[in-house]
Parts: C-alpha cells; sequence; structure tokens
C-alpha cells in the first residue's frame, strides 16, 4: 500500500512542506485520479481542506472532507474516494507519537482535561472530527505565506506554529474526542498492538507495514504478536480477512473483486482461492447459498 507520508518525502517539488525534528507540515493540491485508493501513514496527522472535497472511509464509517473541515487522523490505514474531476486543496501537519506524549506530558496542567467519559470505540475511531472556531481557521490560513516564501522560516518558528495549532485546538471545548485521544496516547509506552492490528486487518498491508505503524521492529512485532494472539501474524490475518468477507457477502450487494478489496485479500484470484479452501465453496456461489436459504426462512 501507499504510504502517504512517504510519498510526500520523496516528492519535495511537488508538494510544498516544511520540515522540524520528527514534524512535516506539508501544503497540496492531492493528486488522486481514479475514484477509491487505499493508503495508509504510519504518522498520525490533523488535515484540512482549503478547497474541494474527498471521502475518508474506514470500517464502514465514512467521513467527508470538505472546504473548512478539519480532521485528525489516526495512523494506520483508510480508503479515500473522489469524485471524478473534484479536486482538493489541503493543509496536513504529520506528527508521532513520541511528539504527541512530549507534548502532552510537558503541558498536560495546562490543558483544560474534563473528566467527562469517553467511550473506548471512540477512542478506537481511525478518524475525528475537529471543530475549528475562528482562531484554529485564521492560523491555517495565516500558515499559507510560510510554504511560499523563497526561504523556510527556522525550525523554532516553526515547531511553535504547531504547538499553537495543538494548544487550539485541544482548547476548544468541543474537541474533547481530541483531547482524550492524546492523553491516550501520552499514557501508553507503546501503541496496543491489538487495537492496531483490529482496526487495520481489513486492508492489505505487509508485516513491515504494520510493525512500522505499531512503532516496532518487524522481530518485535512478530514476537509481541505471537505471545498476544497465540498464532502467527500471517494465520491471523486470513482468519480476520475471511470473516469480515463472509459478513460482508452477507449483508451487502457487494461484488466479489469490491468484497476482496475491502477485506483485505491481494486480488479476486487470491480472495476465491483462501475463501474455497475454507469455506469449501467459492465466494460467489457462498453469497447465492446464503441469499437462498434466508429467502426461504422468510417465506
Amino acid at each position: 500500500m501507499t504510504n502517504i507520508y512517504d510519498l510526500l518525502i520523496a516528492n519535495p517539488g511537488r508538494f510544498k512542506q516544511l520540515r522540524v525534528k520528527d514534524l512535516l507540515f506539508v501544503h497540496y493540491h492531492c493528486p488522486q485520479e481514479i475514484e477509491k485508493i487505499n493508503i495508509y501513514s504510519h504518522l498520525n496527522f490533523i488535515v484540512y481542506a482549503i478547497s474541494g472535497e474527498r471521502s475518508i472511509v474506514h470500517s464502514c464509517n465514512n467521513y467527508t472532507l470538505s472546504k473548512g473541515k478539519c480532521f485528525f487522523v489516526k495512523k494506520g490505514a483508510f480508503q479515500q474516494q473522489m469524485k471524478l474531476g473534484n479536486d482538493l486543496c489541503v493543509m496536513a501537519f504529520f506528527m508521532p507519537d513520541s511528539y504527541l506524549k512530549k507534548f502532552i506530558d510537558e503541558y498536560r496542567s495546562k490543558i483544560p482535561f474534563t473528566s467527562q467519559k469517553i467511550f473506548r470505540h471512540e477512542l478506537q475511531e481511525q478518524v475525528t472530527d475537529m471543530h475549528v472556531n475562528n482562531t484554529t481557521k485564521t492560523f491555517f490560513y495565516a500558515m499559507k505565506p510560510y510554504f511560499l516564501q523563497p526561504l523556510p522560516p527556522v525550525e523554532e518558528l516553526l515547531e511553535l506554529k504547531f504547538r499553537e495549532l495543538i494548544f487550539n485546538l485541544l482548547c476548544d471545548p468541543v474537541n474533547k474526542s481530541f483531547r482524550s485521544h492524546l492523553f491516550n496516547i501520552s499514557n501508553c509506552n507503546k501503541p496496543s498492538l491489538a487495537d492496531i492490528m483490529e482496526a487495520n486487518y481489513m486492508y492489505h498491508l505487509s508485516l513491515t507495514e504494520f510493525a512500522k505503524i505499531s512503532n516496532r521492529s518487524l522481530a518485535t512485532f512478530k514476537r509481541e504478536f505471537t505471545k498476544m494472539f497465540h498464532s502467527s501474524p500471517g494465520k491471523w490475518l486470513t482468519y480476520k480477512r475471511l470473516q469480515h468477507a463472509k459478513m460482508l457477502l452477507q449483508t451487502s450487494i457487494k461484488n466479489i473483486s469490491e468484497i476482496a478489496d475491502e477485506s483485505g485479500f491481494e486480488n479476486n484470484t487470491h480472495f476465491s482461492k483462501i475463501f474455497k479452501d475454507a469455506f469449501g465453496v467459492s465466494p460467489r456461489q457462498y453469497q447465492h447459498n446464503y441469499t437462498f436459504n434466508i429467502y426461504n426462512q422468510v417465506n
């Protein structure tokens, strides 16, 4: 899969960008040319739409990124959808867990954190819809000249600007889920391997990419995975993807190619072979049998 962070870093001439320490600021027009693409990032990012529109789809949740909207996207995979001919111009800010953890540890006493309960499923959501007040909106537009000047601003100024953005978002009382996400990150030494796998198994990520998202070396990832799940990553992923595919075959009218793609299989042929080996029938026959049985039960 395409790592959006790596793609941006590798093309500084195409995507206006500013870098300081582990942070990346980018201002660009999205180059997407097909209706749907699966992408991932091993860093969290905040994205603000200046113009245009895209849909970010993850685990059956659809988030519309349009002019004036801002999202916090956790590291991991998602599908980005577009209407052909609809250009998108965004400003995005990429940051690792380690930076957010350090930020919260340093400014914890100054952040208006409330005791309002946040449910676990909210913390597990890949995308958080951010409220943008006038102060935050002004910040985004005030950042545009920094991308256009011939020489980049000094790193100290860039980091101050980033801290300003985080403070603006954290101090907005509406963004309670964002505050909880950051406090959750600051309270963990490492990202939860279980949460990362459950959130991303339906995407065709390699084990190396899973390890990168989870901030672990490949060897450490495999060792911790086996200890936690009592299975190899490959076997666990195949099982989870097959169960997800079965659910889609039972509950949707999507075609086999769409189901294979949305379940994390490399291609339709591979999916059909693995499915038949596991259940004794092809995905198409399974879908037909399930629909036929449901029809007979109803009638």
